[in-house]
């Protein structure tokens, strides 16, 4: 049985009178997951940039490539 079927317009009226709205944003799943891909994606393009510059040293070049290999380039 609805709410309102026993209730007089006016009760009606002030108990939609006192109701209020709060907006929640939640993340989707697929949001959340695209925002930790993004910054890994990062990640790999800062080591990749890198590692493509003329000066880099052998030992920052061997950093770099362990850095890449920490990221998991598996996102499934």
């Amino acid at each position: 049985m609805p709410y309102w079927k026993n209730k007089s317009p006016q009760e009606i009226f002030d108990a939609l009178k006192n109701q209020t709205v709060d907006l929640v944003f939640t993340a989707h799943p697929t949001q959340a997951i695209r925002r930790s891909l993004l910054q890994k994606h990062a990640r790999i393009r800062n080591c990749l940039s890198q590692l493509t510059a003329k000066d880099i040293t052998l030992d920052e070049k061997q950093e770099l490539n362990e850095a890449l290999q920490r990221e998991d380039f598996f996102y499934f």
